[in-house]
């Protein structure tokens, strides 16, 4: 590099000045305006996709390329973004392995939509255990979650409950590696007394158990 008091060398000035040339196309051309005149301040990657070109530009000017997933959440909540909205955007991508189900429960399509719409925060498995174990995440619903999906899981529970007060085969063999745990800590013959509470409980705790194995 030149000292401050040389002259540039005929090398030097052309590479400066090449620079020069490719930033006028990085940044809009014009200053504030009085009136709205449409101007695309993308204009030098117009022979890009949308997104790649949004995505380009974000690590070209250094920003931010779309808002955050929590605002995205937060126009859902105003209904903004509407759920259906979401679904179709979602089914162009799955494509036809939208209905394919894993592990014989939710599909790649249910479970992207249930992913995007709720906030699923991140951390260790230190920091998920101490969760599980000082706040009530296993002894009550939480408030996103609608009451008649909780109701279904109830229900659903109760009705596996019955099968293993009945020793049902199938139902025992889960028992065995799922959530032996947990029916120690909860009297299945003292079922039908339960409260709601409890159910809840035992449904979560259970749901955790089967997701742990």
């Amino acid at each position: 590099m030149p000292a401050l008091d040389s002259s540039p060398t005929s090398e030097e000035a052309t590479t400066l000045l090449n620079h020069i040339e490719r930033a006028t196309h990085l940044l809009p051309s014009q200053g504030p305006l009085a009136v709205f005149v449409h101007h695309n301040t993308l204009h030098a990657f117009e022979d890009l996709s949308f997104d790649d070109g949004v995505r380009h530009g974000s690590e070209v000017n250094g920003c931010q390329p779309y808002l955050t997933e929590q605002r995205y959440r937060t126009k859902m909540a105003q209904d903004r973004i509407r759920a259906e909205d979401l679904a179709a955007t979602l089914a162009e991508e799955v494509g036809r392995d939208r209905e394919v189900p894993i592990a014989g429960l939710s599909s790649p399509f249910e479970i992207r939509c249930a992913r995007l719409a709720s906030e699923i925060p991140a951390g260790s498995a230190s920091e998920l255990l101490w969760i599980v174990a000082e706040t009530g995440a296993l002894r009550r619903f939480g408030e996103e979650v609608p009451s008649e999906r909780a109701a279904e899981l109830v229900c659903a529970a109760k009705e596996w409950a019955q099968r293993v007060v009945d020793a049902d085969a199938d139902a025992i063999a889960d028992v065995a590696d799922a959530v032996a745990e947990v029916l120690k800590r909860f009297d299945l013959s003292r079922r039908l007394t339960w409260s709601p509470a409890t159910w809840d409980s035992f449904t979560l705790e259970s749901t955790w158990a089967l997701c742990r194995s």
